[in-house]
């Protein structure tokens, strides 16, 4: 099953407008089985000196996708 991204949404701080996190979204139904997830990425999800405004929507996908792997191989 290959499962895209489909959704991406900013969080941003009122005050110093800065990104606090960045939810992604992944959605697929193949065959009768469906996989939807929201992964929440967050600054300390990042290498260091990254941050959350430095990054593009390409960048965050792998970024997510690692999360997601690591709940699965528990």
């Amino acid at each position: 099953m290959e499962i895209k991204m489909t959704g991406l949404t900013y969080q941003i701080d009122e005050q110093t407008g800065e990104v606090k996190t960045v939810e992604v979204k992944y959605q697929k139904y193949e065959g009768g089985n469906q996989f939807n997830t929201q992964v929440v990425v967050s600054p300390s999800d990042l290498d260091e000196g990254q941050t959350l405004d430095d990054l593009r929507r390409t960048d965050f996908d792998p970024i997510a996708r690692q999360k997601m792997v690591s709940w699965l191989t528990v």
